[in-house]
């Protein structure tokens, strides 16, 4: 569980940082325009994470104790 939750934390803090520069660098009265590229460059990160959820195992591990 610890792994899901350093990934957790880890993907928050990229977003956050990915979020900052990319509306921090609008120059001039635009930060609509940049907004929209955040908004398109969430949406593409979303669709290349999707196949990724696909492969992720579920499964619980059996106990040892009944083997």
């Amino acid at each position: 569980m610890r792994i899901v939750n350093m990934s957790r934390q880890v993907g928050m803090a990229l977003g956050v940082s990915l979020l900052v520069a990319l509306v921090g660098g609008a120059v001039g009265g635009e930060p609509r325009a940049a907004f929209g590229h955040v908004w398109m460059a969430a949406a593409l990160v979303s669709l290349c994470a999707a196949p990724l959820c696909l492969g992720v195992n579920t499964s619980r591990a059996m106990d040892p104790s009944r083997t």
